[in-house]
């Protein structure tokens, strides 16, 4: 039951609680000496921390994990092990490792006939491809998981896959279908109560906007994706954030603006030990270079100014740049 409530915990934004509560999931099962639910406990309390980007943490909870299931023969529990092994590795940008313990986690789901597990394998890969720009794969393992969902009749990973092919859609700029594939994906996280997967939708369709032009509702979608974000203290998804926002001041011509946001989405990534993906590294560094003949060597300057912003003060400029399209909007109309 604590289990259960850390879960409805994440889902509601209270990540602190549901830590909390995990820990206390992790000394009763102790106490009265339940191997397998201790081992879950420490694999959901890696999940609530790298959710948070304390990845070492996670990482040791997952060791945890792996001794005990290990020491019981639970093949279940070390394929689950193994997944966030993967996503873990994943968001860090270890993508070679990702794929090898979602590989080794398939191999056991499969056979045992964990037909829900294989689903989210099969995204995750999907994302690790995404990662790679391999699109075409990609679209190709989210289709084959959405399938796979759709049969088994699951809300929650419906709504991930959903979102994750709308990504694709995005990738490739086929806007409008990003859209619709974000707004369902949206739809249904409003069902089920999961208001950090709303907060994934709003920055989702905040670039879908951007591509389609709407430079003022892309700001709004930003932004409201960058309160829940800080609701849930998620640097990590800060960053991605970050990143977008560049891109959305590059489109304004706020030259100045963009540098600086590449410069704090640079020192979040070292911060939290988590590399560019190659593909958004090239797609930043290409837009910049459009512009580098007019920044000059003011552009040195912008980029120092970001590393060294606080949050408070990167928070303030993300506002500014995401506000003023919407202002400029209403002054025009």
């Amino acid at each position: 039951m604590l289990r259960r409530l850390g879960k409805v915990l994440e889902l509601r934004g209270g990540w602190a609680d549901a830590e909390a509560t995990y820990g206390q999931a992790i000394d009763l099962s102790r106490r009265i000496g339940d191997a397998a639910e201790q081992a879950r406990a420490h694999a959901d309390l890696a999940e609530t921390l790298r959710k948070q980007g304390r990845f070492d943490e996670a990482r040791q909870q997952l060791v945890h994990a792996s001794e005990i299931f290990s020491a019981q023969g639970d093949d279940a529990g070390l394929g689950l092990v193994l997944h966030l092994e993967g996503t873990l590795a994943s968001q860090q940008g270890h993508y070679d490792a990702a794929r090898a313990a979602y590989q080794q986690s398939l191999e056991i789901r499969e056979r045992l006939g964990d037909r829900a597990s294989i689903g989210g394998l099969l995204s995750n890969l999907g994302l690790v491809a995404e990662c790679e720009g391999d699109l075409e794969q990609a679209r190709t393992m989210n289709e084959r998981a959405l399938a796979m969902r759709e049969d088994l009749g699951d809300r929650w990973p419906i709504c991930v896959s959903q979102n994750n092919l709308g990504m694709i859609a995005l990738l490739q700029c086929e806007f409008a279908v990003a859209q619709t594939r974000f707004q369902e994906s949206m739809r249904l996280a409003a069902e089920i109560g999961d208001r950090w997967m709303t907060a994934v939708g709003h920055h989702n369709l905040g670039n879908a906007n951007l591509g389609l032009g709407e430079q003022a509702k892309a700001g709004d979608e930003f932004l409201q994706a960058l309160q829940a974000y800080e609701d849930y203290s998620d640097l990590w998804s800060v960053a991605l954030l970050v990143e977008d926002m560049v891109l959305l001041s590059l489109a304004k011509d706020e030259l100045v603006h963009a540098v600086e946001l590449l410069g704090a989405a640079d020192a979040l990534r070292t911060r939290l030990d988590a590399p560019r993906p190659p593909a958004v590294a090239a797609t930043l560094d290409g837009a910049l270079d459009e512009v580098r003949p007019r920044l000059g060597e003011s552009e040195s300057d912008a980029r120092d100014r970001g590393l060294n912003l606080d949050s408070t003060g990167l928070g303030a400029l993300l506002r500014v740049v995401g506000r003023s399209t919407s202002l400029l909007a209403l002054q025009n109309d």
